[in-house]
């Protein structure tokens, strides 16, 4: 069930109230410095920071090749399959054949 307000019970500021509230945009943030801890970054990268990149640039290689090797295993595996199909294949029709030969 939603909650409807009540304008009767609702109380106002007056106008005069919350302009003494405001602060310039200008000066909203000018006694606040920015933390360290907030902005790791502003300064060149770290020892660490670039270690970091680095393993997540090999990481992302890596699972490009994975992805690859992924779809392209069984398109290999097949080909090897009929690579060594077809040198059985072959074996034993040369081996008919020099029998066969000799033979005769």
């Amino acid at each position: 069930m939603a909650f409807i307000a009540n304008p009767s019970t609702m109380r106002r500021r007056s106008s005069s109230a919350a302009k003494s509230n405001e602060r310039p945009a200008s000066t909203l943030f000018s006694g606040v410095t920015p933390s360290p801890m907030r902005m790791p970054h502003s300064g060149p990268l770290k020892f660490w920071d670039r270690w970091l990149v680095t393993v997540l640039l090999v990481a992302s290689t890596f699972q490009v090749f994975a992805v690859a090797i992924t779809y392209a295993l069984p398109v290999a595996t097949i080909l090897i399959a009929v690579g060594w199909l077809t040198l059985i294949l072959t074996y034993y029709l040369l081996r008919k054949l020099i029998v066969e030969k000799a033979i005769r």
